[in-house]
């Protein structure tokens, strides 16, 4: 199991500007220092594994993984999955639901906080794919879950570790935090003339 607690992650300016595109107009300068003035409440974590699809029991989930392989792709027993469960905290959601609210829209912390779990998730994707061309294989996009297949992703990774817990509902909290899985193909070798 890897686990990753406090890692750095970029806010994209353009693309937090575009979250909040019809709700709020705010100059670069002003999303900048929006990133800048909040930036302490985004604590990224992670954690992932890979496993044999042999290795997850039957339920749900090993069905989720079989329905996001594409139709020409076989997969069987020794297929590789990682599975991955990514927080941004909860700092954001606390400072929502505080009495007398943000100094800040809501909608600007919403883009912040999904802005920042967006990049968290490709941070851990960059770090899953690394890990597959070590094996000569490729990684596939992470497939994001929720419901029951988060919750047993959940359980699987021990995601508590990382502050993730799940609801009675199926969901998990903090609320922006993302479940996901990528299925490793080995490479094509190339043939010798």
């Amino acid at each position: 199991m890897k686990k990753i607690k406090r890692f750095i992650i970029n806010i994209r300016p353009s693309y937090f500007k575009r979250l909040l595109a019809g709700s709020k107009n705010m100059s670069r300068e002003e999303v900048i220092a929006c990133i800048d003035d909040n930036r302490k409440l985004i604590s990224p974590c992670t954690i992932y594994e890979s496993f044999s699809i042999g290795d997850l029991k039957d339920g749900k989930l090993k069905d989720a993984i079989r329905k996001a392989v594409p139709e020409n792709t076989e997969i069987n027993l020794y297929s590789v999955v990682s599975l991955l469960m990514v927080t941004v905290g909860d700092a954001i959601d606390k400072k929502l639901s505080a009495p007398g609210g943000t100094g800040d829209s809501p909608q600007v912390m919403e883009a912040l906080g999904n802005e920042a779990l967006e990049q968290s998730v490709s941070f851990v994707y960059k770090l899953i794919e690394k890990d597959a061309v070590e094996e000569d294989c490729v990684a596939g996009l992470p497939v994001r879950t929720d419901g029951y297949c988060a919750r047993e992703i959940s359980e699987m990774l021990d995601a508590g570790r990382i502050g993730i817990k799940s609801n009675d509902d199926f969901s998990i909290y903090p609320s922006r935090s993302a479940a996901a899985f990528c299925l490793w193909a080995p490479l094509k070798k190339k043939k010798r003339k």
